[in-house]
């Protein structure tokens, strides 16, 4: 939730305090997962977006596309919204449906806003992308010192199998210097 509004409100600014003729609205389009095995993320990111829409009285449009939870899907989506609408700003979560639009966004020349996005490489190869959550190998390095800074020996580790998961594993083993007596894994379905 946190970070639709994030995202949402920086969008909000612009529009309020661009010189933009009023009958040009910006048009946002939305690439999310609303089925398939990450659908529960993708609803709560729209619930949030949608929330801090309404509150800060926003004055641009925006439009879902269904990516189906897949790379495929979230680049039949994306292509889907810049061939029916003049899309301004492109917004996704989760990397496997991000990373796939950077080439989208290069061709089409506009922002991508990425969220959820594990890979520590996503905003760093395009001037067009901006990534709008924290790197997996940052929060693993923390989670790393707090345990060491607490005096645990021990750990074990749940994580989500996926880029941010395996990430977050690799970096916490490689940081910590104690012992993983346990490494579990849950599927994003599984929440």
């Amino acid at each position: 939730i946190i970070v639709a509004i994030i995202i949402a409100i920086p969008i909000v600014f612009l529009v309020n305090n661009s010189e933009t003729p009023k009958d040009d609205v910006l048009q946002v389009g939305l690439v999310l997962p609303m089925s398939g095995p990450a659908a529960s993320l993708g609803e709560d990111f729209l619930n949030a977006f949608e929330l801090t829409y309404e509150k800060t009285g926003a004055s641009f449009d925006y439009y879902v596309e269904d990516a189906q939870s897949t790379s495929k899907g979230g680049v039949d989506a994306a292509n889907k919204l810049f061939s029916t609408k003049d899309i301004d700003v492109l917004v996704s979560i989760a990397s496997v449906i991000v990373m796939p639009l950077i080439d989208i966004a290069e061709r089409e020349d506009v922002p991508l806003i990425g969220a959820a996005v594990a890979r520590d490489d996503f905003a760093t190869n395009s001037k067009n992308t901006f990534k709008v959550y924290p790197n997996s190998s940052v929060e693993a390095k923390l989670a790393a010192n707090f345990a060491e800074s607490k005096g645990y020996e021990k750990v074990g580790i749940l994580t989500v199998n996926n880029a941010f998961g395996n990430t977050f594993n690799e970096v916490f083993e490689r940081e910590f210097d104690g012992e993983i007596i346990v490494d579990e894994e849950f599927l994003v379905s599984d929440l």
